[in-house]
């Protein structure tokens, strides 16, 4: 469980701006304002700063939407500034058609849960200990989940030892097929599947999931990761390659079959997590006293970090009749504490209202290009342009509730990222402002 919760006023709105942020960056939305478009080159005669303070804080986030994720997490790690992650998922399997039969006289051979891999962030050679249960709990397709909700087991059918060999073909039948993981689930769970052919609990979905709710794949609580080692790995569950397949032999014929209940479109699934800051970095950052006193801040994908940004003297622009021609928001990245932890390859920023929900920015709206957030590898940092909301906050048509800065995609990417402070001289959080008076 996390062990700290900084931000418990922030309301499940803030994660359903997530889904409708996905659809917005689809389809590039455009609006028309009255501040200056942006450019590379600043024209003749036009003023600009960097010195209004920003205040910085790195905070937990409570949890992200994470049913309409694409991709299913699993695995743990030990990050040695951002201490242990862990991920799993929930999902259901349906019956590719009604009244399915496997006949009679027929035995169990086997039962394998197959995950086709994505992606890997961590160690590619530490194993992975997990555990498969069959739950006992409803799951939803229409239904929204969150990244810390958790639901009752009914029975353990799997424990399993692998190294996520991302990249290597794996055989089946005899043939090469594509890198993907295959789990051993239990002799019981597959007899009670081949029993169930040619009933009712067969009959059609609706009745199969009253039968089999769903699966819920996760590591084992009880293995251990020394710092630095230990993976999270990704799987397509939409992928022709995934799915729960029994194999059974009709002993008239010696004839042997296979049937496979699928991943599809129609079936909910969900990623959960939690992070354990204990003795790390990231907690000590958690105790200044004093946010000017931190050098660091920092963010953290699948529900990790966020950093909450506040403009205290913001006001000292405010009755000049400024026009703002363009502001960015510089957050520079510590490079020396990336180690073998890609960062994001994409930050977003929305603002807070006095309820503490979150909402778009105006900036956001005009689009990714115009908006910006992707990691510079040159300069090592992250650009946002957030000049219509500086320029809404000047006209005190909008007051400094603050920002939140996140992982795009935190539902999928573990992603994390050291950022540097207001005051950190090296690693200088700013604000670039560009205006005529």
């Amino acid at each position: 469980m996390k062990s700290f919760e900084r931000m418990k006023n922030l309301t499940k709105r803030k994660v359903m701006l997530s889904a409708l942020f996905f659809l917005i960056l689809l389809g590039g939305c455009k609006k028309k304002g009255n501040i200056v478009p942006a450019f590379d080159n600043p024209p003749v005669g036009l003023n600009y700063t960097d010195t209004i303070s920003l205040k910085l804080e790195t905070l937990t986030d409570d949890s992200v939407l994470s049913s309409i994720a694409a991709y299913n997490l699993l695995g743990k790690y030990n990050d040695p500034v951002f201490g242990i992650t862990q991920a799993g998922f929930y999902t259901q399997v349906r019956l590719t058609g009604n009244s399915v039969d496997f006949g009679t006289n027929v035995v169990l051979d086997s039962v394998i849960l197959a995950l086709d891999y994505q992606s890997l962030y961590g160690s590619e050679t530490d194993p992975l200990n997990i555990k498969v249960y069959e739950i006992s709990d409803d799951l939803y397709p229409d239904s929204s989940y969150y990244s810390n909700h958790y639901l009752n087991i009914l029975s353990e059918i799997a424990s399993y030892t692998f190294v996520p060999a991302i990249n290597d073909s794996v055989s089946v039948g005899g043939e090469k097929t594509t890198p993907h993981l295959r789990i051993p689930l239990s002799s019981a769970f597959g007899q009670k599947l081949l029993n169930a052919g040619g009933t009712t609990d067969l009959e059609n979905n609706d009745n199969f999931l009253e039968f089999m709710k769903g699966l819920y794949v996760a590591m084992d609580s009880s293995q251990t990761f020394a710092q630095g080692t230990g993976s999270i790995v990704s799987f397509d569950l939409l992928s022709a390659v995934s799915g729960l397949t029994i194999y059974y032999t009709n002993t008239d014929s010696a004839q042997q079959y296979q049937y496979t209940f699928v991943v599809n479109s129609e079936c909910a699934k969900y990623n959960v997590f939690n992070h354990d800051y204990t003795g790390t970095e990231v907690e000590q950052a958690f105790n200044q006293t004093e946010i000017f006193d931190t050098a660091y801040n920092y963010l953290q994908g699948a529900a990790g970090l966020q950093v909450k940004i506040n403009f205290p003297y913001i006001e000292s622009l405010k009755n000049q009749n400024l026009l703002i021609n363009k502001v960015e928001l510089v957050i520079p990245v510590e490079n020396n504490k990336i180690g073998n932890y890609p960062v994001p390859d994409n930050i977003t920023v929305s603002k807070l209202n006095e309820n503490g929900e979150l909402e778009f920015l105006p900036d956001f709206l005009e689009g990714v290009t115009y908006f910006g957030g992707n990691y510079d590898e040159i300069n090592q940092e992250y650009v946002l342009n957030i000049s219509r909301h500086v320029q809404e906050l000047i006209n005190g048509k909008e007051n400094d509730y603050g920002l939140l800065v996140k992982v795009s995609g935190a539902s999928i990417y573990p992603n994390r990222v050291v950022l540097g402070a207001p005051n950190n001289p090296n690693k200088k959080v700013t604000l670039r402002v560009y205006y005529t008076k």
